[in-house]
């Protein structure tokens, strides 16, 4: 998977809005990335390319990144199913380009939910409806972000329509206030369209 200097912009927003007094600075930050990110440098040429892990890291943050295929000191865990040693654990939560992966939408969302501590805020880049032909098993309506801010009660900070080449991709922010669960599996799947085609491959399947 590959993220952009523009989703460390996103990290700064996430940053700026958590609700907690003692986070002043990167150092003072647990975050969970899911997937093992490489990133896209502007004008970079040299390989290994750096992952999110080697930037957010030189920053101070605490990181801890999940995928199935293990690489870059990603734990080993797969997403559709609890995880519970890692509840309440983290500052910020990031999902760029990982959830529409994962077969169990409602387990992926929900450890999210539960990977992150009160006041602390969870980052999607999500593919948009209509657009990404054969990319994913999962894609997301438009309404979807604010569908999960109301269901959850949390705190919409940002969502916004990012072009990406001919495809668009759903960014949002979103902080959790309170100790609630997550919604019931019987509520939750209003904004996410299963698609008929999409590639195989072994991002968090």
């Amino acid at each position: 998977m590959t993220i952009s200097t523009g989703n460390f912009f996103m990290h700064d927003v996430a940053f700026m809005y958590l609700k907690t007094k003692k986070h002043k600075k990167w150092s003072d930050i647990k975050l969970c990335e899911l997937g093992n990110q490489a990133v896209a440098l502007s004008g970079f040429t040299f390989k290994p390319r750096p992952t999110g892990k080697d930037i957010l890291s030189s920053r101070g943050v605490e990181h801890v990144s999940i995928d199935l295929n293990g690489l870059d000191g990603a734990l080993v865990l797969d997403l559709s199913k609890p995880i519970p040693n890692l509840a309440n654990q983290f500052d910020i939560v990031t999902n760029y380009g990982t959830t529409e992966h994962v077969y169990d939408q409602y387990a992926v969302f929900k450890n999210i939910h539960d990977f992150t501590k009160v006041g602390g805020v969870m980052v999607h880049s999500l593919p948009m409806k209509g657009y990404w032909r054969g990319h994913s098993p999962y894609l997301y309506a438009k309404k979807f972000p604010n569908i999960l801010a109301v269901a959850n009660d949390y705190k919409l900070i940002l969502a916004e329509v990012q072009p990406r080449g001919r495809n668009f991709l759903l960014n949002c922010i979103l902080r959790k206030e309170n100790n609630n669960p997550f919604q019931k599996k019987n509520t939750f799947g209003d904004g996410v369209i299963k698609t008929k085609q999409f590639k195989k491959n072994t991002d968090n399947l």
